[in-house]
This record gives C-alpha cells, structure tokens and sequence, in this order.
C-alpha cells in the first residue's frame, strides 16, 4: 500500500514538473516573441526591414510599375523588376521622414536611393499592443507606397570636357542630353578670351539601372573616369611645366610674367608710378572692360586706397620671388602659380613683409579691332593660394 503512495506521488511529481516546464518555456518563448515584436515595431527597424523586403521581392509587388518611363538608352533585355532588384542591391539607400508628414499614428517617409527619391512609404501605427505589462508600442503595417519615379529608376549625370565622345549602353550621347556647361572660376573669365575647353553636362533620365559608360577624348582614345554615387566625371586634363623655361616653349609670344606681377603688387598699395594712382600703367596688362580691369579702376577711384598705411618700400624691394606649376590651356592660353613678397617700411620704421601667392591667368590677345592681327599677352584673373606657401 505505501509503494502504491510512492508511486504514485511521484508520477505527479514528474507530470507536475512537466507542467511546470511547459509553462516556463511557453512563458520564455511570449517573453521573446514580445521583445522580438517590440523591436521590430520600433519606427527605424521597421522602415529598414521594409526595405529589406524591397531587395528581395518585386517592386510590381508594391506599385503599378506599368506607369514608370523607360529611357531609350536603357538595355533592351532589362525589365523594371530586374533593373530595381540590382539597383537596389548595389546602391546606397537611405531613407528620411518626409516633410510634410505630420501625424504620428500614420507617418510618411521617403526612400532614396543614391540620393535620389524613389518611393512614398506611408505607415499606419493606429494599433498599439501592451506586452509583458511593460511593453507597449505601435504595430506598424504599410498603409501605402507611391511611387515618386518622375525620372524613373535611375538618372545618370555625366561631366566630362566638351572634346570628349560619351558612350551610354554602346549608344552615344548627344546634345539633346545636355542638361547644362560648367567652367571653373578661374577659367570662367580665361574662356572669355581664349578658346578654353570647358566641362559639359549629361543627364540621362529614366534608366533602370547603372549603365555601362565609355568616354572617348579628342583623339578617339578611351579615359578613366570618377564615379560618386549616380555622377561620372572626367576631370579637364591640360599641359603642365614646373617652370616658365619649360611654359615658353608651349607658348605664342613673349611674356614678362614677373614684372606684371610685382607692378600689380605695387598698385595694390598705391606705390605704381603714374596717372590715377597708376592705373594707366597697370591698365597696359588688362583688357578693357574685363572683370579685373573694372577691379583695378575701382580700387584707383574708390576710398579703399586712402586707407592704404603710410610708408615707403624697403631696399630690395621684392624678395623671394617664385614662378611655379604652370598649367597650359592651349598656345594662346595658361595660369601659373607666383609668389612674392614686398619689404615695406611704415611711417614708424617697423618693416613689414607684404606677400602675394596667387594663381595668375593669361591670354594672348589683340584688342586694338584695328584689323591687324597684334595679340599681346593679358592678365585675366587671379586667384589666391591662401595658405602662402611658395
């Protein structure tokens, strides 16, 4: 009779430690379920999950894809699926709360992809769940997704020389993709004188994936290029010399690139020999009416001068005088890089260092319009190396 108790005290023991575990699992298992839910309900982790579905299914799944334009040079054999699923897979894609999005149970954000907004995610988070008695969160379901592909998938920007040839998918671009000519500053003002290559801009639209690009220069050769994002650029590529021996031989003309230098250092603080403060005799560097030309009249009839501290220049004058990185644009063309610097004495007797570091441009040019062909060589424009290394 009591082996009979034993026995069966401990088949409840065992049933009831059964039970006991059952319950403690299927309480551990709602434990990490609740916490799962609570981070995937979380508003960053949801958004980055949603986008994790859209590397893995088809876009058609979440939009009418019938609407999206398709450019002429996209490859023949690319769908809208296929195109995005690479796309998507091989870009940088970020995502930011639109602008305009203002309730928080229904939030609206934007995807991008290299930079470029692609889709409208609008969420709902109107229910909220209570977990554990100490978790409680939205639970966020996709109410909508718009598609914001006026430029379809993808748009590819391309810089590159106005010499040079651009193939897209074995199809060459022409100026109907022109979207716009960029010069730098310090050519900007040389192109105006001088036959100066510059930087043009393609934009092709509505491609559905990164396309394969082959640039050609003036002599039919194929170049590297850059790529950032969805931007290709070739950078304008001109001749260089270390010194002006080397630059004179690339050259029309003869130039005194020193003197020009020092006399407009000396115009600067008003200690050029001549009318109006010498800007006659600066003025036989310049082009009438040019940027630098309207600069240099300014400063001889503006009140800035007056300001100019009282003193004398020191004997030698000019010291430390450079002429360096020459860039050649072409025989009628170039910059160089010159530094200098002016020992003056002011009116108290301390001596003071005044220094020039600038990037000097140059073109041979005739403006006489006298029908006879005398160019002579003119500054342009110049810009500052700012850290005054020489």
């Amino acid at each position: 009779m009591k082996e009979q108790k034993k026995s069966k005290f401990k088949k409840f023991l065992i049933i009831y430690a059964i039970i006991l575990t059952i319950l403690m699992l299927a309480f551990l298992g709602y434990v990490l379920d609740s916490l799962i839910k609570y981070e995937n309900n979380q508003i960053d982790n949801y958004i980055e999950n949603f986008i994790g579905s859209l590397k893995s299914k088809k876009l058609s799944k979440y939009i009418d894809v019938s609407q999206i334009e398709v450019s002429e040079f996209e490859k023949s054999n690319t769908t809208i699926d296929s195109g995005f699923k690479e796309l998507i897979n091989s870009s940088d894609v970020t995502y930011k709360l639109n602008s305009n999005s203002t309730d928080e149970q229904k939030p609206i954000y934007d995807i991008f992809i290299e930079n470029e907004k692609i889709l409208e995610v609008e969420l709902d988070g109107s229910k909220k769940e209570n977990r554990l008695g100490l978790l409680t969160f939205n639970v966020w379901n996709v109410k909508q997704v718009t598609s914001k592909m006026e430029n379809g998938l993808y748009t590819c920007n391309v810089l590159v020389p106005n010499n040079c040839k651009v193939y897209l998918n074995n199809k060459q671009l022409t100026e109907s993709q022109i979207a716009d000519t960029v010069q730098n500053e310090g050519l900007e003002q040389l192109s105006k004188y001088a036959d100066i290559p510059n930087i043009i801009k393609y934009e092709v639209k509505n491609l559905l994936k990164k396309p394969d690009i082959k640039i050609l220069d003036a002599e039919g050769k194929e170049v590297d290029y850059k790529q950032e994002g969805n931007t290709i650029s070739k950078t304008l590529d001109f001749k260089t010399a270390s010194s002006e021996e080397e630059a004179m031989q690339s050259i029309k003309g003869e130039i005194d690139i020193l003197k020009i230098a020092e006399d407009w250092s000396l115009y600067l603080t008003d200690d050029l020999s001549g009318r109006l403060h010498g800007f006659y005799n600066i003025g036989q560097y310049l082009i009438e009416d040019s940027n630098i030309e309207k600069f240099a009249y300014d400063w001889a009839t503006g009140i800035d001068i007056t300001f100019v501290s009282s003193h004398r220049l020191d004997n030698p004058t000019f010291t430390d005088e450079k002429i360096s990185n020459f860039e050649i644009y072409n025989e009628n063309a170039f910059s160089c890089e010159v530094y200098l610097q002016k020992n003056l004495i002011l009116k108290s007797g301390k001596k003071i260092e005044d220094k020039m570091n600038e990037r000097m441009y140059f073109a041979y040019y005739d403006e006489t319009n006298d029908g006879k062909d005398n160019p002579t060589w003119k500054l342009i424009n110049m810009q500052s190396i700012t850290d005054n290394k020489k």
